[in-house]
């Protein structure tokens, strides 16, 4: 097995950005080493609130990357300090999609996790896909990017999480992808965190780019559940004793012809708290503090 393994390990080099592969004249970049966390444990708690080492990824997977079956993704700039490539491998079932695995190196860390399946990666011709990541605030809080993976501090604790591993068709909105997957850092050694924060609320089994928010200095999350043109409305959730709380419900419409908005805040069951109309302007500067 370790004769397998080593090789593999070895031929999944950090400096492929670049689409040129090492010749017998020229010295291979050290390989990929996969550094796993001890388990930490939390006496007296359940499974479901442990932190998990990162799990390993598909034998299969590897292989591919090894031999060069795979696009390479390359991110243009270092992310929070990391730098950041991976590799989409086409899936044999699920016509035009790509098995995608990401590689972050930087911040003294060097590991790697699955990064979900995607469609819309790249056509047949390329071999690399070179990408850049971005991040979208509206009036202050984070808006989960339609990306491979991102940052955020869900649990406001001053360290960021690191979300990704994004699956097709998993939120509930339009048939949205959703991210699927959490990993906190401990001690600077990322972990599993996925089964914690899904303990902690529902509200994390499926995050939605662009439906999904994050809020840190108002410690709230905001999740979109409908909307359209002239309505819409999202959950508030307020983060409180290390718990998340479904605070109050926020719905708008538009009031044709004027450019005002009616605006109505509910309670969890859904009953009518207040009730206002406001400009425009002033909705899109105050939304999150309703």
């Amino acid at each position: 097995m370790k004769r397998i393994l080593f090789p593999l390990l070895f031929l999944l080099i950090f400096a492929g950005c670049g689409g040129k592969r090492p010749t017998t004249q020229e010295s291979a970049v050290e390989g990929i080493q996969i550094k796993l966390p001890k388990k930490q444990e939390f006496k007296g708690q359940p499974k479901a609130l442990n932190l998990e080492p990162l799990p390993p990824i598909d034998s299969l997977l590897l292989q591919k990357i090894a031999a060069d079956s795979a696009i390479t993704i390359c991110y243009t700039k270092p992310v929070r300090g990391y730098t950041v490539r991976g590799w989409g491998i086409p899936n044999e079932i699920f016509e035009e999609s790509w098995d995608v695995v990401l590689h972050f190196k930087g911040n003294e860390q060097d590991f790697m996790v699955n990064g979900g399946r995607v469609y819309d990666l790249a056509d047949s011709s390329q071999r690399q896909v070179i990408a850049s990541y971005e991040e979208r605030y509206l009036q202050g809080a984070l808006c989960a990017p339609f990306d491979l993976f991102f940052f955020a501090d869900l649990d406001f604790d001053g360290v960021e999480e690191l979300i990704t591993d994004r699956e097709p068709h998993a939120g509930s909105q339009r048939s949205l992808p959703a991210f699927t997957e959490i990993y906190t850092f401990r001690n600077g050694y990322p972990q599993r965190a996925t089964a914690l924060f899904r303990a902690k609320n529902t509200l994390f089994s499926a995050i939605e780019p662009y439906y999904f928010m994050v809020h840190p200095e108002r410690m709230e999350l905001y999740q979109y559940r409908d909307g359209g043109a002239l309505g819409g409305g999202w959950e508030v959730y307020a983060y409180e004793q290390a718990n998340y709380r479904y605070d109050h419900y926020v719905h708008w419409e538009e009031v044709i012809p004027t450019d005002s908005i009616a605006v109505e805040i509910r309670n969890p069951q859904n009953q009518p708290r207040r009730s206002f109309i406001t400009d425009k302007k002033t909705f899109d500067k105050e939304r999150w503090t309703y």
